[in-house]
Protein backbone atom coordinates (compact mmCIF):
# COMPACT_ATOMS: atom_id res chain seq x y z
CA UNK A 1 0.00 0.00 0.00
CA UNK A 2 1.58 3.38 -0.94
CA UNK A 3 2.90 5.20 1.75
CA UNK A 4 2.50 9.15 1.85
CA UNK A 5 4.54 11.97 2.97
CA UNK A 6 3.48 14.66 3.93
CA UNK A 7 5.44 18.41 4.70
CA UNK A 8 3.51 20.92 5.81
CA UNK A 9 0.63 19.49 3.56
CA UNK A 10 2.37 21.10 0.50
CA UNK A 11 4.38 18.27 -0.83
CA UNK A 12 3.64 14.89 -0.98
CA UNK A 13 5.90 11.82 -2.22
CA UNK A 14 4.13 8.61 -2.66
CA UNK A 15 6.53 5.57 -2.26
CA UNK A 16 5.09 2.61 -4.18
CA UNK A 17 7.80 -0.01 -4.92
CA UNK A 18 11.92 -0.39 -4.78
CA UNK A 19 14.45 -0.79 -1.97
CA UNK A 20 14.25 0.93 0.97
CA UNK A 21 15.57 4.42 0.91
CA UNK A 22 18.74 5.83 3.10
CA UNK A 23 17.79 7.33 6.70
CA UNK A 24 19.35 10.52 5.33
CA UNK A 25 17.19 10.84 2.71
CA UNK A 26 14.44 13.11 3.75
CA UNK A 27 16.05 16.09 5.55
CA UNK A 28 15.46 16.32 9.00
CA UNK A 29 13.91 20.15 9.07
CA UNK A 30 10.72 19.44 7.00
CA UNK A 31 9.98 22.91 7.16
CA UNK A 32 13.24 24.05 4.92
CA UNK A 33 11.67 21.28 2.25
CA UNK A 34 9.11 23.28 2.18
CA UNK A 35 10.09 26.56 2.30
CA UNK A 36 12.50 25.86 -0.66
CA UNK A 37 9.95 24.05 -2.63
CA UNK A 38 7.72 25.26 -5.44
CA UNK A 39 4.33 24.58 -6.13
CA UNK A 40 3.18 22.36 -8.87
CA UNK A 41 0.91 25.25 -10.11
CA UNK A 42 4.31 27.77 -11.03
CA UNK A 43 5.87 25.01 -12.65
CA UNK A 44 2.82 25.37 -15.55
CA UNK A 45 2.31 28.93 -15.73
CA UNK A 46 4.37 29.03 -18.68
CA UNK A 47 1.56 29.16 -22.23
CA UNK A 48 1.84 26.11 -24.07
CA UNK A 49 1.80 28.30 -27.31
CA UNK A 50 5.08 29.83 -26.29
CA UNK A 51 6.90 26.17 -25.51
CA UNK A 52 9.17 25.47 -28.66
CA UNK A 53 9.47 21.81 -27.67
CA UNK A 54 6.00 21.48 -28.43
CA UNK A 55 4.28 23.34 -30.66
CA UNK A 56 6.55 24.51 -32.88
CA UNK A 57 8.17 21.02 -34.32
CA UNK A 58 3.94 20.16 -34.51
CA UNK A 59 3.24 22.98 -36.54
CA UNK A 60 6.74 21.87 -38.66
CA UNK A 61 5.11 18.26 -39.07
CA UNK A 62 1.72 18.97 -40.02
CA UNK A 63 1.95 22.48 -42.30
CA UNK A 64 3.85 20.54 -45.02
CA UNK A 65 1.11 17.74 -44.57
CA UNK A 66 -1.51 20.32 -44.69
CA UNK A 67 -0.16 21.63 -47.79
CA UNK A 68 0.46 18.38 -49.42
CA UNK A 69 -3.50 17.76 -49.13
CA UNK A 70 -4.64 21.30 -50.38
CA UNK A 71 -2.41 20.65 -53.43
CA UNK A 72 -4.27 17.14 -53.56
CA UNK A 73 -7.59 19.01 -53.53
CA UNK A 74 -6.15 21.74 -56.32
CA UNK A 75 -5.77 19.05 -59.36
CA UNK A 76 -9.54 18.76 -59.38
CA UNK A 77 -9.88 22.34 -58.80
CA UNK A 78 -7.59 23.92 -61.82
CA UNK A 79 -9.62 21.13 -64.17
CA UNK A 80 -12.86 22.60 -62.72
CA UNK A 81 -11.70 26.12 -63.48
CA UNK A 82 -10.49 25.31 -67.32
CA UNK A 83 -13.31 23.18 -68.03
CA UNK A 84 -15.69 26.22 -66.80
CA UNK A 85 -14.20 29.08 -69.07
CA UNK A 86 -13.88 26.95 -72.32
CA UNK A 87 -15.80 23.93 -72.30
CA UNK A 88 -19.62 23.78 -71.96
CA UNK A 89 -21.53 22.91 -69.30
CA UNK A 90 -22.38 19.58 -69.53
CA UNK A 91 -18.22 18.98 -69.32
CA UNK A 92 -18.12 21.24 -66.11
CA UNK A 93 -21.20 18.69 -64.60
CA UNK A 94 -19.18 15.90 -65.78
CA UNK A 95 -15.55 17.44 -64.01
CA UNK A 96 -17.66 18.10 -60.99
CA UNK A 97 -18.23 14.45 -60.75
CA UNK A 98 -15.04 13.23 -61.67
CA UNK A 99 -12.54 15.19 -59.42
CA UNK A 100 -14.66 13.57 -56.60
CA UNK A 101 -14.02 10.43 -57.84
CA UNK A 102 -10.80 11.42 -58.33
CA UNK A 103 -10.77 11.95 -54.19
CA UNK A 104 -12.51 8.77 -54.04
CA UNK A 105 -9.24 6.96 -55.45
CA UNK A 106 -7.14 8.79 -52.98
CA UNK A 107 -9.36 7.15 -50.21
CA UNK A 108 -8.94 4.17 -51.26
CA UNK A 109 -4.80 4.28 -51.29
CA UNK A 110 -5.17 5.70 -47.94
CA UNK A 111 -5.51 2.26 -46.19
CA UNK A 112 -2.71 1.35 -47.14
CA UNK A 113 -0.70 4.58 -46.95
CA UNK A 114 -1.54 5.01 -43.30
CA UNK A 115 -0.49 2.09 -42.12
CA UNK A 116 2.92 2.40 -43.86
CA UNK A 117 3.46 5.75 -41.73
CA UNK A 118 2.36 4.16 -38.62
CA UNK A 119 4.76 1.22 -39.56
CA UNK A 120 7.68 2.97 -41.25
CA UNK A 121 7.62 5.32 -37.82
CA UNK A 122 8.00 2.82 -35.55
CA UNK A 123 10.74 0.48 -36.85
CA UNK A 124 12.24 3.84 -38.59
CA UNK A 125 12.48 5.67 -34.69
CA UNK A 126 13.20 2.37 -33.44
CA UNK A 127 16.66 2.23 -35.68
CA UNK A 128 15.48 -0.79 -37.06
CA UNK A 129 15.70 0.53 -40.90
CA UNK A 130 15.87 -3.07 -42.28
CA UNK A 131 12.28 -3.71 -41.07
CA UNK A 132 11.24 -0.31 -42.48
CA UNK A 133 12.32 -1.30 -45.50
CA UNK A 134 10.43 -4.55 -45.71
CA UNK A 135 7.47 -2.64 -44.43
CA UNK A 136 7.88 -0.47 -47.94
CA UNK A 137 8.29 -3.35 -50.25
CA UNK A 138 4.93 -4.91 -48.59
CA UNK A 139 3.06 -1.55 -48.65
CA UNK A 140 3.88 -1.67 -52.35
CA UNK A 141 2.76 -4.60 -52.46
CA UNK A 142 -0.66 -4.47 -50.83
CA UNK A 143 -1.12 -1.35 -53.01
CA UNK A 144 -0.96 -3.45 -56.26
CA UNK A 145 -3.37 -6.14 -55.00
CA UNK A 146 -5.61 -3.06 -54.09
CA UNK A 147 -4.79 -1.21 -57.95
CA UNK A 148 -5.77 -4.58 -59.36
CA UNK A 149 -8.98 -4.83 -57.37
CA UNK A 150 -9.53 -1.37 -58.45
CA UNK A 151 -9.13 -2.51 -62.15
CA UNK A 152 -11.02 -5.45 -61.65
CA UNK A 153 -14.22 -3.83 -60.64
CA UNK A 154 -13.93 -0.53 -62.28
CA UNK A 155 -13.52 -2.11 -65.87
CA UNK A 156 -16.63 -3.87 -66.35
CA UNK A 157 -18.47 -1.98 -63.76
CA UNK A 158 -17.16 2.14 -64.16
CA UNK A 159 -19.92 3.36 -66.78
CA UNK A 160 -22.50 1.85 -64.65
CA UNK A 161 -20.93 3.34 -61.38
CA UNK A 162 -21.38 6.86 -63.26
CA UNK A 163 -24.42 5.86 -63.98
CA UNK A 164 -25.56 5.41 -60.53
CA UNK A 165 -24.39 9.53 -59.79
CA UNK A 166 -27.47 10.87 -62.17
CA UNK A 167 -25.46 12.20 -64.88
CA UNK A 168 -27.70 12.33 -68.08
CA UNK A 169 -26.91 12.52 -71.37
CA UNK A 170 -23.88 14.38 -72.57
CA UNK A 171 -22.60 15.01 -69.06
CA UNK A 172 -22.35 10.99 -68.42
CA UNK A 173 -20.56 10.55 -71.83
CA UNK A 174 -17.97 12.64 -71.03
CA UNK A 175 -17.40 11.30 -67.74
CA UNK A 176 -17.19 8.11 -68.69
CA UNK A 177 -14.61 9.20 -71.48
CA UNK A 178 -12.39 11.32 -69.03
CA UNK A 179 -12.78 8.40 -66.21
CA UNK A 180 -11.33 5.69 -69.44
CA UNK A 181 -8.55 8.22 -69.88
CA UNK A 182 -7.61 8.66 -65.77
CA UNK A 183 -8.18 5.10 -65.53
CA UNK A 184 -4.85 3.26 -66.63
CA UNK A 185 -2.33 6.03 -64.20
CA UNK A 186 -4.42 4.40 -61.22
CA UNK A 187 -0.80 2.37 -60.41
CA UNK A 188 0.67 6.13 -60.75
CA UNK A 189 -1.70 7.55 -57.76
CA UNK A 190 -1.38 4.30 -55.62
CA UNK A 191 3.14 4.96 -56.07
CA UNK A 192 2.30 8.85 -54.91
CA UNK A 193 0.18 7.95 -51.94
CA UNK A 194 2.32 4.65 -51.04
CA UNK A 195 5.80 6.49 -51.40
CA UNK A 196 4.51 10.12 -49.45
CA UNK A 197 2.83 7.91 -46.73
CA UNK A 198 6.55 5.94 -46.49
CA UNK A 199 8.62 8.99 -46.33
CA UNK A 200 6.34 10.98 -43.89
CA UNK A 201 6.64 8.41 -41.56
CA UNK A 202 10.44 8.39 -42.21
CA UNK A 203 9.96 11.71 -40.44
CA UNK A 204 10.20 13.63 -44.13
CA UNK A 205 7.24 15.75 -44.70
CA UNK A 206 8.44 17.94 -47.35
CA UNK A 207 9.01 15.78 -50.07
CA UNK A 208 5.10 14.51 -50.53
CA UNK A 209 4.55 18.26 -50.79
CA UNK A 210 6.92 18.91 -53.67
CA UNK A 211 5.40 15.52 -55.26
CA UNK A 212 2.35 17.41 -55.71
CA UNK A 213 3.30 20.24 -56.45
CA UNK A 214 4.85 19.28 -59.54
CA UNK A 215 1.85 17.03 -60.30
CA UNK A 216 -0.31 20.39 -60.36
CA UNK A 217 2.40 22.00 -62.05
CA UNK A 218 2.21 19.28 -64.78
CA UNK A 219 -1.10 19.08 -64.69
CA UNK A 220 -2.38 22.86 -65.25
CA UNK A 221 0.35 23.25 -67.74
CA UNK A 222 -0.42 19.99 -69.79
CA UNK A 223 -4.37 20.45 -69.31
CA UNK A 224 -3.96 23.74 -70.50
CA UNK A 225 -2.02 23.15 -73.25
CA UNK A 226 -3.84 20.09 -74.96
CA UNK A 227 -7.43 21.57 -73.91
CA UNK A 228 -6.73 24.80 -76.10
CA UNK A 229 -4.13 23.90 -78.57
CA UNK A 230 -1.50 25.62 -77.60
CA UNK A 231 2.01 25.99 -79.10
CA UNK A 232 1.25 24.34 -81.97
CA UNK A 233 -0.72 20.73 -80.73
CA UNK A 234 -3.52 19.84 -81.59
CA UNK A 235 -6.83 21.15 -79.79
CA UNK A 236 -8.15 18.22 -77.54
CA UNK A 237 -10.63 19.81 -75.74
CA UNK A 238 -12.06 17.67 -73.11
CA UNK A 239 -10.08 14.77 -73.91
CA UNK A 240 -7.01 16.95 -73.09
CA UNK A 241 -8.39 18.07 -69.72
CA UNK A 242 -8.28 13.87 -69.04
CA UNK A 243 -4.86 13.49 -70.89
CA UNK A 244 -3.39 16.35 -68.41
CA UNK A 245 -3.94 15.13 -65.48
CA UNK A 246 -3.27 11.88 -66.04
CA UNK A 247 0.22 13.18 -67.48
CA UNK A 248 0.36 15.14 -63.66
CA UNK A 249 -0.03 12.04 -61.74
CA UNK A 250 2.61 9.74 -64.52
CA UNK A 251 5.36 12.48 -63.98
CA UNK A 252 4.38 12.47 -60.05
CA UNK A 253 4.99 8.77 -59.30
CA UNK A 254 8.06 9.41 -60.99
CA UNK A 255 9.41 11.90 -59.30
CA UNK A 256 8.37 10.02 -55.83
CA UNK A 257 10.31 7.18 -57.06
CA UNK A 258 13.14 9.15 -57.54
CA UNK A 259 12.83 10.69 -54.42
CA UNK A 260 12.58 7.01 -52.67
CA UNK A 261 15.50 5.70 -54.63
CA UNK A 262 18.07 8.01 -54.54
CA UNK A 263 16.80 10.15 -51.20
CA UNK A 264 18.82 9.96 -47.76
CA UNK A 265 16.01 7.86 -46.10
CA UNK A 266 17.45 4.67 -47.37
CA UNK A 267 14.02 2.97 -47.40
CA UNK A 268 14.43 1.51 -50.88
Amino acid sequence: MPVPFDADASTAIVIRHGPPLPADFFPADHSRMSESAVPLSNTVTNDWIDEPGVVRPLLRLAAPVLAEQFLAMLVGFSDTILTGHYLAKEQLAAITLMAYVLWMVYGLFSIVALGATALVARYFGAGKFNLARVVVHQAFLVGAVVTLLGFAVAVPFGDRFIALLQLKGESAASAVRYFHIILPVLPCVMINSVVIASLRGAGDMVRGLIVMGIVNLVNIAASWVLCLGLFGLPELGWRGIALGTACGYAVGSLVSMGMLVFGKTGLY
